[in-house]
């Protein structure tokens, strides 16, 4: 197992979730993907394998991610899967969810300039899940790809033994467990995807080792990890670079790599959550589906970033190109929430801390703080409306930094044409004072999770330091999944 993770952490057999909202091309599609699904392959003979030559032995009771029930009280089917391999040794099951979405954005260019209209149809996910148990089902291997259309990416890839009841250890790369929020799937969403606040504060994946108990449903649950420090994915938690540094951050998944830019040296990442779940709470599930008595659960995220050796791009460390959140997250993070639910209503409120190593100075100050609110109240099994506030405020020393190394960078430019090009690229450095967003959604569920429709609209507001700007999106997506 661990020859395999080092061989595709080696190649960097990883691709791109797209992230702009140009139309997908497929031409050449297969022909730049040959050597991931070389590593696929060997991922699922690898399961065959040990399918087949490992001890058959009864199994234990199912985690809480696995043990779902295909039928309601009415007999109206909850699940369209699973679809499994049953073998002596163990279980191979393949999972699917994808997503159709229809966007339409009425965007604020700036005082003076006409209002911008865009309207987009695009495949947002299309995600295949192998997951597999053997001996006794201690042992699970999950791998998890994207397929949309020139974005083929091997998002999880990881290893998890069960030690004890209360001890799971995890090694790959994995989703960080910053924020139950972020835990749950974006296949239970509220709304059509995640609050803005994410891009700020993720979290993503990484490659680390991660002790917990979540498989065992406890009261008091606990996650303790250590990663690598890189975040492999352009998606989460790298705003802060784009919307105040004014960098576009190229992710080290990508393949072929869009940037000369290296992965950071390892640095050690050290990330803890813990929580405390009532009685059938069902945490990572955040429409109150079951609309019975009152439960709860209360969290608590940290995570603490080793700063990394200095890298160069373009006779530049990249401390001073892109900023520490370029590359790997905020210093600190940290992360108090709770999710409540009762008869059909849930509320979840999340807040957030961040503070980074300013670039100019090289001293650690707060960089932002944050907030979402969300509610739901689900009506009956098929109807749910909900609402969302997220919002993140940068600090003045923040947006201080971001514009001295901006004006720093363009003055050290001797070439007028490349001067020129800089200070467009750096013109709104530091000028964010906030990012706010208010939406309201309705979600129709005609089997759970698995084919649901969802549709809401948002307005969101920039708060900057002249011109305040004021979008107005529309959304409504289809999914469906087993």
């Amino acid at each position: 197992m661990l020859s395999i993770f080092t061989y595709l952490s080696k190649h960097q057999f990883f691709i791109r979730q797209r992230v702009s909202h140009s139309k997908p091309r497929v031409a050449g599609y297969f022909g730049n993907t040959r050597e991931s699904y070389r590593a696929i392959a060997i991922v699922i003979s690898l399961c065959w394998i040990i399918a087949n030559t490992a001890q058959a032995q009864p199994k234990p009771e199912q985690s809480r991610e696995d043990k779902t029930e295909t039928k309601h009280d009415s007999g109206w089917p909850e699940k369209l899967g699973p679809a499994e391999i049953q073998t002596g040794a163990g279980t191979i099951r393949l999972a699917f969810t994808a997503q159709l979405l229809a966007t339409d954005l009425n965007k604020d260019m700036g005082k003076g300039k006409e209002r911008d209209n865009s309207f987009e149809v695009e495949p947002r996910r299309i995600r295949w899940y192998l997951k597999s148990r053997f001996l006794d089902d201690r042992l699970k291997v999950e791998l998890q790809i994207n397929t949309v259309p020139k974005s083929l990416e091997i998002l999880d890839f990881w290893g998890q033994y069960h030690l004890l009841d209360q001890v799971q250890i995890r090694l790959g790369q994995t989703k960080e467990p910053f924020t139950r929020y972020r835990q749950q799937s974006f296949s239970s969403s509220l709304l059509a995807e995640w609050a803005n606040e994410t891009q700020y504060f993720g979290a993503d994946r990484q490659l680390g080792l991660m002790l917990h108990n979540s498989d065992a449903k406890p009261r008091f649950e606990y996650a303790l990890a250590i990663f690598s420090g890189q975040n492999l994915r352009k998606s989460q938690a790298v705003e802060v670079a784009n919307a105040i540094y004014c960098e576009k951050i190229p992710s080290a998944s990508f393949l072929p790599r869009e940037s000369s830019i290296s992965v950071d040296e390892w640095h050690p990442e050290i990330e803890l959550r813990v929580q405390h779940n009532s009685p059938d709470a069902d945490p990572y599930n955040p429409s109150d589906a079951e609309r019975t008595g009152f439960r709860h659960v209360e969290s608590l995220s940290v995570a603490w970033d080793n700063v990394a050796n200095l890298h160069t791009v373009g006779g530049r460390d990249i401390d001073r190109a892109v900023g520490q959140e370029a590359t790997r997250d905020m210093m600190l993070r940290l992360s108090p929430e709770v999710l409540l639910k009762a008869y059909g209503l849930s509320v979840i409120a999340n807040f957030y801390l961040g503070v980074s190593r300013m670039t100019q100075s090289a001293e650690n100050d707060l960089a932002m703080l944050g907030v979402v609110a969300e509610t739901a109240y689900r009506f009956d099994r098929f109807w749910e409306i909900a609402a969302r506030f997220s919002r993140v405020d940068f600090s003045g020393e923040l947006r201080r930094d971001a514009a001295d190394r901006a004006a720093a960078i363009i003055d050290a430019e001797e070439n007028d044409a490349a001067r020129e090009a800089l200070a467009n690229q750096y013109r709104n450095a530091g000028v964010l004072k906030a990012d706010q967003e208010v939406t309201l959604g309705l979600t129709v569920y005609v089997v759970g999770n698995d084919l649901k429709w969802q549709t809401d609209a948002s307005w969101l507001r920039q708060y900057r330091e002249s011109d305040d700007r004021d979008d107005y999106r529309a959304r409504t997506q289809m999914q469906v999944g087993f």
